[in-house]
């Protein structure tokens, strides 16, 4: 049976994807004149994401300044990328899968002044699916919407960012206690993930403190390691604080917003409850004694009585370090903590894991990747295991992975059903 199926947008998240398009393009002309007289040069893209970073206390924590501009100019740049993949997995029976996926992107750029400039970023992500089962079973679906659409005014020290956005931080690698608004899995080596609605501000001070301001709204699907939506037309808002530390940089970040629980949620014999209030704290650190070092922390309370699990705490620490082996091994290590409670000190439902990525260049153009998590609560191992090929334009991947049927250790955007059981996965990119 082939069923076709297209993503329903909540109407709140609907509306931002319909105006913020227009709106934006319209603001940035208003704001551009004479722009037939200004040359045109290429920006660096966001979606340019061929290969992860290795981290890095400065990546970690700082990021780019947009640059100083000595005149007023425009440049307009257009990219993306585009792939194709197929995978092979066999879990509770034989599934083969096939998937196309776009994501072209336009990049703006206004110099207002020798100190502040304007940018916006719009790009759309349009992909489809093909899955078929042992059992004859078929199905495809396909889905088009906004990946990025952001303006923002900024100087070197302070910028303003309205709209469709990424925002992430923190020092993990492996498993992000302070995932709260993407979804970035280690195993995607494009490293893609939707944004969040919202408006943020960051301002950078001389002694490389910085701090983040953010209000969200319109974004009715789960983030991060949420187990509970949003309440419906509901505002959430939080910061964060970005410190330097001795041989390394910390931060402490907070976040409100209200929630909606569902009955599975709630004690047996619960009255139907209106939005609950939900607050965040977190910390982290990352240090540089010869071997990185860190730890990311969070905490998260729930404000009513007839919720299971009123609090919720995870923890990670994790170390890398690149050994002087041929062209260079990089090692990540990394132990996770997940609990959740009725009360802040007992220990009701739990999960922890074990991580270990590996990643050797063989040549310029060749890379291998492994990545081990070890789930010491069910004895469960998953194993990834994956080869890149680089060229000009094109990037190929090949990733072969044995995991447990039942795949529970990333929440992902697509079917978890691809990476479950054992198989592979083939990938080509091209960058345009």
């Amino acid at each position: 049976m082939m069923i076709l199926q297209f993503t329903k947008r909540p109407v709140i998240s609907h509306f931002f994807s319909t105006l913020l398009g227009p709106i934006y393009i319209c603001l940035f002309l208003a704001l551009t004149t004479q722009l037939p007289g200004y040359p045109l040069s290429p920006q660096p893209s966001p979606l340019a994401l061929i290969m992860p970073p290795s981290p890095s206390a400065a990546s970690a924590f700082n990021p780019p300044l947009p640059p100083k501009s000595s005149s007023p100019s425009f440049h307009f740049n257009f990219s993306g990328l585009s792939l194709a993949w197929c995978s092979l997995n066999h879990s509770s029976s034989e599934n083969f899968q096939f998937g196309i996926r776009s994501l072209p992107e336009i990049l703006l750029n206004k110099s207002l002044s020798s100190s502040w400039q304007l940018d916006l970023d719009l790009s759309l992500d349009a992909q489809g699916s093909f899955r078929t089962t042992a059992k004859t079973e078929s199905s495809s679906s396909a889905r088009a919407r906004l990946y990025r659409c952001w303006l923002r005014l900024s100087q070197h020290r302070f910028e303003a960012r309205l709209g469709l956005q990424k925002i992430n931080f923190g020092s993990a690698v492996l498993f992000r206690p302070l995932m709260w608004f993407d979804q970035l899995d280690p195993r995607d080596p494009l490293q893609l993930t939707r944004g969040v609605y919202g408006l943020l501000f960051r301002y950078y001070f001389p002694d490389n403190t910085n701090s983040w301001l953010w209000v969200l709204y319109g974004n009715d699907d789960l983030k991060g390691w949420e187990i509970l939506p949003p309440a419906t037309k509901s505002f959430e808002y939080g910061g964060r604080l970005q410190f330097p530390l001795p041989k390394g940089e910390g931060g402490v970040s907070f976040h409100h917003r209200r929630v909606k629980p569902f009955p599975s949620a709630l004690i047996a014999g619960s009255p139907p409850l209106s939005p609950v209030p939900e607050n965040r704290l977190g910390f982290d650190g990352r240090w540089d004694v010869g071997v990185g070092l860190w730890i990311e922390a969070s905490l998260s309370h729930q404000a009513n009585d007839w919720l299971l699990y009123r609090w919720k705490k995870s923890f990670s620490l994790g170390s890398d370090y690149t050994f002087d082996l041929g062209h260079g091994l990089y090692i990540v290590g990394e132990y996770f903590e997940f609990q959740a409670s009725r009360d802040f000190f007992s220990r009701e439902d739990s999960q922890r894991f074990l991580g270990m990525m590996m990643s050797y260049p063989l040549t310029l153009q060749d890379s291998l990747k492994v990545i081990f998590f070890y789930d010491l609560e069910k004895n469960d191992a998953y194993n990834f295991l994956y080869w890149q090929k680089s060229l000009q334009d094109w990037s190929f991947f090949l990733m072969i992975f044995w995991n447990p049927t039942d795949f529970s250790v990333f929440r992902k955007e697509s079917d978890s059903l691809t990476l479950a059981g054992k198989g592979f996965q083939v990938m080509g990119v091209f960058y345009f």
